[in-house]
């Protein structure tokens, strides 16, 4: 599944909508509301059963011109998915659901993220200006729907249309295209139903046409 990276209104905070849950969940400062919008569940997937999900950012490297690591950037770039696996977390925990991500930070965490998790790592994608990430899930068995069992994920981080690191902020881009990855991984499919800041905006659009809102709410 490809993301596509939607403009924000303005910096800030933003919303995330989870219709599979019926929970919004408020990315900002912990707080979880109910809204009216709606986010399809994929025909194909029910998402991750309850249980922890390991998931794994070691291959997630920003390189200069010259081949070297670009440690900021590669650290900065690592800390906001970090950051989106935290609040999708938050929601979890809101509507008790069962699952759990966890960063993996020793070969056997890393091992169990790239083959019954999630495994982030770096490469070119479809040149299109709206594809900034892919999700690839595999089920566990042949009943339709399947329940996840794991949930690659590539990020296209070269890519300067997406994530110009030469622009103030360049990484918040990053972790709002994580958040709707990860809500890909949960089994929802991008929607292209109009959901405004009234009703709290998604993470899932299909396009900048549908109402993404990124907005401190007042």
């Amino acid at each position: 599944m490809a993301t596509r990276l939607l403009h924000p209104a303005s910096s800030g905070f933003g919303r995330v909508a989870v219709a599979c849950f019926a929970l919004l969940a408020l990315i900002s400062e912990g707080t979880f509301v109910r809204a009216q919008c709606t986010v399809p569940q994929s025909s194909l997937f029910t998402g991750w059963p309850a249980r922890d999900v390991y998931y794994d950012l070691s291959s997630v490297t920003i390189r200069k011109p010259d081949g070297s690591v670009h440690t900021d950037a590669t650290d900065e770039a690592r800390a906001q998915m970090k950051a989106a696996f935290t609040e999708w977390n938050g929601a979890l925990l809101a509507e008790g659901k069962g699952i759990k991500f966890i960063e993996a930070t020793n070969e056997s965490q890393q091992f169990l993220a790239e083959h019954a998790g999630i495994k982030v790592t770096v490469g070119p994608l479809p040149d299109s200006p709206l594809t900034a990430a892919q999700t690839s899930r595999t089920g566990y068995n042949s009943a339709v729907p399947k329940t996840v069992d794991k949930a690659p994920m590539v990020f296209d981080l070269e890519d300067t249309k997406v994530f110009d690191r030469t622009k103030s902020g360049w990484s918040t881009g990053i972790k709002k295209v994580m958040l709707h990855e990860i809500g890909h991984s949960l089994g929802l499919d991008d929607t292209t139903t109009a959901c405004g800041s009234d009703n709290g905006g998604t993470v899932m659009p299909a396009s900048d046409k549908v109402g993404y809102v990124w907005e401190r709410p007042t």
